[in-house]
C-alpha cells in the first residue's frame, strides 16, 4: 500500500470511528437534564418563576398571571369541578372571606377545567366576586403539576400555590383540604409573611394635627365600612353615633345598624367592596387625600363654623363646639330611584378618651 493510500485509510477510519462514538454519547446527551428543552421538567417548586398563563374569566374576560406583577401577590386556588359538594364548600368559603385576601394585598385566581358559561353560573350561585378561570384543556393545571387524568379528560387536583409580586412562587400546599374558614390557616400566615397593603392613613402622616387624627378617623371609617369588618367598625364609631338625646341606646343601635344595612346594599350594587385601599382615597370619587392635595383642598376641618351647622343640622346628634367636619366631594350613587350620599358627605369627628372617632356621617 502506497504512503498516500494508508494516509486516506487512516482518515477514514478517524471518520468511521468518530461516528460510532457520537451513535454510544449521542442518546446520553439527549437524556441528560442539561439537555435543554427537550429534557422532562417535574413541577414547579417553591422559589422557582411560577408559569404563566393567560384563561378567560367567568366574564368571558382574558386574565393573565403577568398582569399581577409588580402589583400584588396571588393567590391560585386549583380545584376539580363546579357545584360538586367539596369544591362548592370551598368556593362558598372563598366568597365570604374574599375580602380577607384583598385586605392582605393579594389577588384570588380559582382554576378549574369548567367552561366559562359554568363558572359564570357557578360564580352567582355563590355570589364570588374572585375570578374563576376556566382551564378547559387542562394546560395550566399540567404546568403546575397538579393534573390529573380521568376517563371524562382530567380535572386539577386541590391545590394552593401563593405567588409574589415578583411572580415566583413562595408557598404551595398540594392536596388542599376543602376548608370552612381562612382565619388562622396556613395560607393567610404566608400572605402576611409578603406584606399586605399598606396602612391606608400613612400619607396623612405629614399632616398637622388635629388634622391628621380627625381625617385618620375618618379614612378608619370608611376602610372598615368597605371591606365589612364589624370589629374594625365598632372601633372607628363614636359611642354616640346614630343616637339622639333622650332615647334608650338599643333605639340608636338599631338605627345605625338600619344606616348601615342600607348603605351596603348600595355599596354592593356599586361593586365598591371591590376597592383596595393602596392610598387614602375617597372611595366614590377616587380623590387622593394627602399632604399636597390638602394644601389646594378646601375641605372643612376644624371647630364647627356656623354655616357647618347649618349644613349638619339634619345630624342625629348635636355638634359639640370642639367636634370637627370633613367634608369630601363624591359621585352620586343611586339604588332605583333612592339616593344614597349626595354631591358632597360630611363626617363628624368626636375627641373619644385618646382616639377621634366618626360622631355621624350625612
Amino acid at each position: 500500500m502506497t504512503t498516500a493510500a494508508w494516509t486516506n485509510f487512516r482518515r477514514i477510519a478517524r471518520t468511521v470511528a468518530a461516528c460510532l462514538s457520537l451513535a454510544w454519547v449521542a442518546p446520553a446527551i439527549l437524556s441528560s437534564p442539561e439537555a435543554g428543552p427537550a429534557a422532562a421538567e417535574g413541577p414547579p417548586q417553591v422559589g422557582d418563576a411560577a408559569p404563566d398563563f393567560t384563561l378567560k374569566d367567568q366574564d368571558g374576560k382574558d386574565v393573565s398571571l403577568a398582569s399581577f406583577r409588580g402589583k400584588k401577590s396571588v393567590v391560585i386556588a386549583f380545584y376539580p369541578r363546579d357545584f360538586t359538594p367539596g369544591c362548592t364548600k370551598q368556593n362558598k368559603c372563598f366568597a365570604r372571606e374574599h375580602r380577607k385576601i384583598q385586605d392582605r394585598g393579594a389577588a384570588l385566581l380559582a382554576i378549574s377545567a369548567d367552561p366559562v358559561e359554568k363558572h359564570r353560573d357557578f360564580a352567582s350561585t355563590l355570589g364570588a366576586q374572585y375570578r374563576m378561570l376556566a382551564d378547559v384543556k387542562n394546560e395550566v393545571s399540567k404546568a403546575y403539576g397538579v393534573f390529573v387524568p380521568s376517563p371524562e379528560g382530567g380535572f386539577a387536583a386541590r391545590s394552593t400555590f401563593l405567588v409574589d409580586r415578583e411572580g415566583k412562587l413562595r408557598w404551595i400546599e398540594r392536596d388542599t383540604s376543602v376548608p370552612s374558614t381562612l382565619e388562622g390557616s396556613r395560607l393567610f400566615a404566608e400572605i402576611d409573611k409578603l406584606g399586605g397593603v399598606e396602612d391606608p392613613a400613612a400619607p396623612l402622616a405629614k399632616l398637622p394635627s388635629p388634622e391628621r387624627e380627625v381625617r385618620t378617623a375618618v379614612v378608619r371609617w370608611l376602610h372598615a365600612f368597605l371591606r365589612e369588618d364589624p370589629g374594625a367598625l365598632r372601633a372607628s364609631l363614636h359611642a354616640n353615633f346614630g343616637t339622639k338625646a333622650g332615647e334608650a341606646p338599643f333605639v340608636g343601635d338599631a338605627r345605625r345598624n338600619a344606616e348601615m344595612d342600607r348603605a351596603r346594599k348600595v355599596f354592593d350594587v356599586a361593586d365598591l367592596r371591590a376597592l383596595a385601599f393602596a392610598d387614602v382615597l375617597d372611595p366614590l370619587s377616587g380623590r387622593v387625600v394627602s399632604a399636597a392635595a390638602a394644601a389646594k383642598d378646601k375641605t372643612l376641618l376644624g371647630p364647627f363654623t356656623d354655616p357647618a351647622r347649618r349644613r349638619g343640622a339634619g345630624m342625629s346628634a348635636d355638634p359639640a363646639h370642639d367636634d370637627h367636619l370633613v367634608e369630601f366631594p363624591v359621585k352620586l350613587r343611586k339604588q332605583g330611584t333612592v339616593e344614597f350620599l349626595g354631591t358632597h358627605v360630611c363626617a363628624v369627628v368626636r375627641k373619644d378618651g385618646d382616639a377621634w372617632r366618626v360622631l355621624d356621617v350625612w
